[in-house]
């Protein structure tokens, strides 16, 4: 259930500012309130959700400045994080990584979702995971905007061959591979500085796009 709400989520947020009926995602499921209401609880945790003492369950909207806060944030931990988990990183694990950026550079045409999910989330969640200040990964979680707006983009526009944006994960990897801790920490920095200003210009592609079907348990407000 987690899965699917948090999906419909991502798609509404970037196209508007929405109420999550409560009542209304229970019927959906067919699940009683509490159980939808654990569910919007553990979204709230990642950072999809808003919630305060007397307000309603609220998403969206994705704007530039909530993105440059994420943005903000994980180019002021992301790279320490990476320092401190990549001794622990798998040589054929990071040669996996580099094998799947080198094959989409090969691709022609759209390249599909999931392969680009899955490029982002070997630099950006598993690159990561040995880190073991849980706070710090949990304030990390919470900054996952320019990533939801960049999987969106791939939903509906698509995402091409990008030259650049592989070349900086593959100088990433292979200064991993090198055991140049100090130096894959840099070119991640860069590579998050480049990537902001990749999902503003897409984030402003998006706002032009006809607002999709969404859940019947989101509300827009207007």
């Amino acid at each position: 259930m987690i899965a699917s709400v948090e999906a419909a989520i991502m798609v509404a947020i970037a196209f508007g500012h929405y109420r999550v009926d409560e009542q209304g995602l229970a019927d959906s499921f067919s699940v009683s309130r509490p159980v939808a209401r654990e569910v919007l609880w553990r979204l709230r945790e990642s950072g999809l959700v808003e919630k305060n003492l007397h307000s309603s369950w609220l998403v969206g909207p994705v704007t530039a400045q909530a993105i440059a806060h994420d943005r903000e944030v994980r180019m002021l931990l992301e790279p320490h994080v990476l320092k401190q988990s990549a001794p622990q990183l798998r040589h054929e694990e990071l040669a996996a990584m580099r094998e799947a950026v080198s094959g989409a550079m090969a691709m022609e045409g759209k390249i599909p979702r999931d392969v680009i999910e899955g490029i982002e989330r070997d630099l950006h969640v598993s690159c990561l995971r040995h880190f073991d200040n849980k706070r710090m990964s949990q304030i990390l979680h919470g900054c996952r905007l320019p990533m939801i707006v960049d999987a969106l983009f791939a939903q509906f526009i698509g995402i091409y061959r990008d030259e650049s944006t592989f070349a900086e994960h593959l100088e990433i990897i292979d200064r991993l591979l090198a055991g140049a801790f100090e130096d894959a920490a840099a070119s991640h920095a860069a590579h998050l500085h480049n990537e902001g200003r990749r999902t503003l210009d897409r984030l402003k592609v998006l706002s032009v796009l006809p607002e999709p079907e969404v859940a019947p348990y989101l509300q827009r407000i207007v």
